[in-house]
């Protein structure tokens, strides 16, 4: 663990010598990092999964605060660098720094008072329960498969099966707006995601094998293979993808090599992705020659730009003023269309980039950004507690693994986390939003078959006695 640490702030060192600008924010971005780093080597070194952890914790570490960092030192911004509003960075950096500590504090009070989770083996389920636990898998998944086949109908396969250019080559052929199949596209990568995290999880971690689930199965990873299609994924995407087919269908090995993979992230993150990137957005169709750049240089990418946003953000509440949740409520009632409600706020990193001079629709708002925008330093610290809090929660949820429906969310939140941490939460919630809405829809399916059971069994039943086995497996 310590020669980890150590071996991370030799890379903090080299990103702190790329230049001299903005001493004073760099000190606090620097502080930043190793308390983030701190939380980070906790979740890799850790005996439990913590997979949520590890996700949003490998974005906020190295995507956000260290990355952020390389950018404040060489001030170089990969958004319109001469819009950004240098005025505004050392308070950009006491909102990082106080929301890390924030973090940081609710993360470790979870960790103090709760006891290394310990998984237990799941309690046989009776075997009627079995077959339509195991149905109502098949519904989901069948739904999810149906949904791809529509869209499929809709833009074509070529739209979903290629790299990321000729993917993007076939939509703009298929005609439709762009606000219209982003979204189609969103929810189909985010409910091939859950479908196959319902079925891995009932098949292999429920041990529910019946003709129902080998179906399922079947069906998941035939919708997963063609909606999230690796070459055509951006890298975020990806990590959702990798962690929710592994912490659904392969625990005991992720477990067991976890540590190193972890471990490896930050230079996979810096290393093999901008290289999938160049190979993904290659404008030729067989060219397989892809260009390489140093780690320093894959830090000034967009996807790395949540401290320039942070710098937007505080910008936009210097002049407008906080807007009292209105922001999360937007992100929250983001399936309410524009046109019955008037006030919807943009996403937080777009309506924040247009102030400062410039408009891009996928610039990040990270989330304590995102807290900052509505409640100012009380919501950027008290809510960033409380999420720190949350992400170990999730973590503890997924290690005990006594209720199924709770360690699906745990999964399909753990693949999400960095897109979630990145934001803005309106341009990204649809995503594990869908997810979970499946994952619930398989959880509400299996409560009303076994509500209905025959009269006469009800009646046989003893009033007075032991809780059902039946009734702690949803």
């Amino acid at each position: 663990m310590i020669p980890f640490y150590l071996l991370n702030c030799l890379g903090l060192v080299i990103v702190f010598d790329a230049g001299d600008a903005h001493p004073f924010a760099s000190v606090l971005l620097a502080i930043s990092f190793l308390v983030s780093l701190t939380c980070f080597t906790y979740a890799v070194f850790s005996r439990s999964l913590s997979a949520t952890s590890f996700a949003y914790l490998l974005y906020a570490t190295y995507g956000f605060i260290l990355a952020g960092l390389m950018q404040v030192r060489s001030d170089r911004f990969y958004w319109i660098n001469n819009a950004v509003q240098r005025e505004y960075i050392p308070d950009a950096a006491v909102i990082v720094l106080l929301s890390t500590l924030a973090f940081a504090l609710g993360y470790f009070c979870r960790v103090a008072s709760r006891p290394t989770p310990i998984e237990r083996p799941l309690t046989e389920v009776p075997q009627g329960q079995r077959n339509r636990i195991a149905r109502a898998t098949f519904v989901v998944c069948l739904l999810t498969f149906a949904y791809l086949l529509m869209a499929i109908a809709t833009y074509g396969i070529a739209a979903f099966i290629g790299t990321r250019h000729t993917t993007g080559i076939a939509l703009l052929a298929s005609g439709g707006s762009t606000a219209t199949y982003g979204l189609v596209f969103t929810l189909t990568r985010g409910m091939a995601i859950a479908s196959m995290v319902i079925a891995g999880y009932v098949l292999l971690r429920m041990r529910i094998r019946n003709n129902w689930t080998l179906a399922a199965m079947v069906l998941a990873c035939l919708t997963l293979c063609i909606a999230n299609f690796p070459p055509a994924l951006p890298r975020f995407w990806l990590i959702a993808t990798i962690l929710a087919v592994l912490m659904s269908t392969a625990k005991g090995w992720f477990l067991r090599w976890k540590t190193a993979l972890f471990a490896a992230a930050p230079l996979l993150m810096f290393g093999l992705f901008p290289a999938l990137q160049a190979y993904n957005r290659r404008s030729e169709s067989v060219n397989l020659n892809v260009s390489f750049t140093s780690p320093l240089e894959g830090m000034m990418h967009g996807d790395y730009d949540g401290v320039q946003a942070m710098v937007n953000v505080f910008g936009m509440v210097s002049q407008e003023g906080v807007t009292l949740g209105s922001r999360l409520l937007s992100a929250l009632l983001f399936f309410v269309p524009r046109s019955i409600w008037g006030g919807k706020h943009e996403p937080t990193g777009s309506e924040a980039a247009e102030i400062a001079g410039f408009n891009f629709l996928n610039i990040s708002a990270p989330v304590p950004g995102e807290l900052f925008a509505d409640f100012h330093y009380v919501g950027a610290i008290g809510g960033m507690v409380l999420f720190g809090w949350l992400i170990r929660a999730l973590d503890d949820g997924y290690d005990e693994a006594r209720r199924p429906v709770i360690s699906m969310m745990a999964v399909i939140l753990a693949g999400f986390a960095p897109i979630i941490g990145r934001g803005p939460l309106l341009g990204v919630i649809a995503a594990p939003a869908s997810a979970l809405f499946l994952v619930g829809l398989w959880w509400g399916l299996s409560r009303i078959v076994l509500a209905r059971q025959p009269r006469a069994a009800s009646r046989a039943r003893p009033r007075h006695g032991p809780t059902r086995p039946a009734d702690r497996h949803l």
